[in-house]
């Protein structure tokens, strides 16, 4: 898995890319957060996708860097294994795979013996082949007093006829007799059928310039949020994407084709529940329209399930509020 490491001066911190989009800045909410003042509260994206890494600095004060090389803001620009990425003044290594921890040192190896014990002695030598040979020479005389003391066995009878031996008849081998060659089975097995694989049909292209349906997609079934220029969002299921255009599925199935020029930023469903909820705990508790507003930005980028809970708070702050019961009516229709 690729990290990111920062040596920071309380210690090395790594960040795993464990996500497909991951928000570099010193908003709290970030997921890649770098407490330093030269770092913006949203400073950059890293993006993970087909295996590879990609950063797109979101015109931060600071600027984003790679090896010195300052990036253009909002064009992604591909990280390759150690690569240091800067973000204001803070700089981070890029690894394809987690850094090794510290390896121990070998231990030493154990001490030999001194010489003088290893050395043996010449007199104990001489004297360990002397009792050797006395010992191999009692047990030679013991055995020769043995074989003495038994008595001797009568010569056998030497026999007066001759036994004749007759000749052997030479073995005929054994010829096998040649088998007919196996008769083939005239009629084949019949062809095993084809395994049932399913069709894949390619998703039909909607036309160039068109752009994704807003009124039914909601984040809760696609995984994206693409903002164009102009503040429009338009959630889809990105699927490629490169300098010159952004690739998706939208709501319908169908695949949309959308100008690089005209997409400011692509986001994903975690990007909006955090920002939201940020926004959320920054009201006050009976700040009704600072609830309906906030609302109204959730709807912007289909983030539904959190506008109907806003709109649950501001219709039990005010009960008569038109506006937002009939935004919650609609929101509910599916």
């Amino acid at each position: 898995m690729p990290v990111l490491v920062w040596e920071s001066p309380k210690g090395r911190v790594v960040f795993p890319l464990d996500r497909r989009v991951l928000v570099v800045g010193r908003d709290p909410v970030s997921d890649v957060r770098i407490e330093d003042k030269t770092v913006s509260r949203r400073h950059a994206l890293v993006e993970s996708r087909d295996g590879g890494v990609k950063v797109t600095d979101l015109a931060s004060t600071g600027g984003t860097r790679i090896n010195g090389a300052a990036l253009t803001p909002d064009l992604p620009s591909t990280l390759s294994p150690g690569d240091f990425v800067t973000f204001g003044a803070v700089t981070i290594a890029f690894h394809a795979t987690p850094p090794p921890a510290a390896v121990a040192s070998p231990a030493a190896p154990a001490a030999l013996p001194p010489a003088h014990s290893r050395r043996r002695s010449p007199l104990l030598v001489w004297g360990g082949a002397a009792l050797g040979f006395l010992i191999v020479g009692a047990l030679g005389a013991l055995l020769v007093l043995q074989l003495q003391k038994q008595p001797k066995a009568p010569p056998a009878e030497v026999a007066s006829h001759r036994t004749r031996v007759e000749p052997a008849k030479p073995v005929q081998p054994r010829i096998p007799e040649p088998q007919p060659p196996p008769t083939p089975d005239p009629s084949p097995p019949p062809p095993e059928p084809p395994p049932n694989v399913p069709e894949v049909r390619e998703p039909a292209r909607a036309p160039p310039g068109e752009l994704p349906p807003s009124a039914t997609a909601t984040l809760e079934r696609l995984p994206d949020l693409v903002e164009l220029r102009g503040g429009s969002f338009f959630a889809l299921k990105v699927l490629d994407w490169n300098g010159a255009r952004v690739e998706g599925e939208g709501a319908d199935g169908r695949l949309y084709e959308l100008p690089r020029d005209r997409v400011v930023r692509i986001l994903d469903r975690a990007d909006v529940a955090r920002r939201a909820a940020a926004l959320h705990r920054a009201l006050a508790p009976d700040d009704l329209g600072g609830r309906m507003d906030l609302a109204h930005w959730c709807v912007r980028r289909h983030a539904r399930a959190e506008a109907r809970a806003l709109l649950r708070e501001a219709l039990a702050l005010r009960p008569g509020e038109t506006t937002a019961r009939d935004l919650l009516a609609a929101l509910g229709e599916e």
